[in-house]
């Protein structure tokens, strides 16, 4: 069984089935006439969930899941559920958001020189973390009830011998896994084997459907090859396929041709999710001085995606952090966390100060000194004006 789209009536089934779950669940905190005062004023506010919601979901067949956003938990689970009155509660009630999912590098090694790459400086020649280690971590954040788990490096291929060992001992949690990838050693074989140790699905970094554009945006001459290879070889093993693409200032993916072409390029190779995310002033991207996007260039991409997301047809469902994040603020160290090559945790990628190493002291006792920070300053801090992209 593979991965179908869901549209029409039964993509309606299912959000009134998901409404239905949500006024019951939320009666039981609020009460029965408390839930409807709640999810009103949590729905008016334009900041929310459901802001941009695509034409259609993703459904993994042998699972039953249906995904509409591959960072979002099933929204047909009860963790969906949880996640939204969660949500809510952090809205109306000045609450810290939930966490929905964590970035974690299992690998410190990769074949590539990414220009963007954020890990630039953490990689190395030899493994840093111990497949222990990595299960600790990711026996914390079960504990924390973190849906989702994006494995990541480095390059998360470098230790496809451990990979399945790691996942079996993973079993029994209810964790999403994802594997996020430049497509470097992929095969149908060795991802069929995953899918069935709990891999959700993979996320394969692709700058440009021209080869020569990707060679250059990846540092290696196999990288459009490799991407295409894994995108296919995921597709064929039924799982959900998400890309990530970086969009500089002057990109084309930011005038309605270009993103066009690449969501139709994407189209025919059954891609089902787009990440677009700009450049930061960190790691690759400050060596290789990539701009960032300014103001006018979020409202730019945001219009694009909104109007694709909204066609009736097969093309990807597209989505950008930064969109999310202009309206939001920063939600790194509250809705997600990064935990880097070497075993820092950190609220997000591009933020460099560490709130504590994985190899010396348990997750949950970082996560809590995290949290406790409230929201962090981010990357962007004058969205309203001319200027973007500051460091903090």
């Amino acid at each position: 069984m593979g991965v179908r789209l869901i549209t029409g009536w039964r993509k309606l089934g299912i959000e009134l089935r998901m409404a239905a779950t949500l006024l019951v669940e939320g009666a039981r905190r609020w009460g029965p006439i408390g839930v409807f005062r709640e999810l009103w004023r949590y729905l008016r506010d334009n900041r929310n969930l459901f802001v941009g919601a695509g034409a259609h979901y993703i459904e993994l067949e042998d699972r039953g899941e249906v995904f509409a956003a591959s960072a979002l938990p099933p929204i047909n689970s009860k963790r969906f559920v949880d996640y939204v009155l969660e949500e809510v509660e952090s809205f109306n009630r000045k609450r810290l958001a939930p966490l929905v999912f964590a970035l974690l590098s299992v690998s410190s090694r990769c074949p590539y020189r990414c220009r963007h790459c954020y890990a630039q400086g953490d990689l190395c020649d030899d493994e840093t973390l111990s497949v222990d280690t990595l299960l600790l971590a990711i026996e914390g954040l079960n504990t924390w009830r973190v849906p989702s788990v994006f494995l990541t490096g480095g390059e998360p291929m470098m230790r496809r011998d451990e990979l399945p060992a790691l996942l079996r001992r993973c079993r029994g949690m209810p964790i999403a896994f994802w594997l996020v990838s430049t497509g470097w050693g992929m095969d149908r074989a060795f991802l069929e084997e995953l899918k069935a140790l709990g891999l959700r699905g993979v996320v394969i970094s692709l700058d440009s459907s021209d080869p020569q554009a990707a060679i250059r945006s990846k540092g290696h001459p196999a990288a459009f090859d490799n991407a295409i290879g894994a995108i296919q070889a995921a597709h064929q093993a039924g799982l959900v396929v998400s890309v990530d693409t970086m969009v500089p200032a002057g990109s084309p993916l930011l005038e309605q041709q270009g993103y066009d072409a690449f969501l139709d390029f994407l189209t025919q190779h059954g891609v089902h999710f787009l990440n677009l995310f700009p450049p930061h002033p960190t790691g690759g991207a400050e060596t290789h001085h990539l701009p960032a996007l300014g103001a006018e260039d979020v409202h730019k991409l945001e219009a694009l995606m909104k109007a694709s997301n909204a066609r009736k047809d097969k093309q990807p469902l597209a989505y950008a952090a930064v969109v999310w994040e202009f309206r939001r603020g920063c939600v790194g160290g509250q809705q997600f966390i990064y935990i880097d090559p070497t075993g820092q945790v950190r609220a997000c990628p591009f933020l460099r100060r560490s709130a504590g190493s994985i190899e010396e002291e348990t997750l949950s006792a970082i996560l809590t000194r995290l949290r406790g920070q409230g929201e962090q300053l981010g990357c962007f801090t004058a969205f309203d004006g001319l200027e973007a992209g500051k460091r903090t």
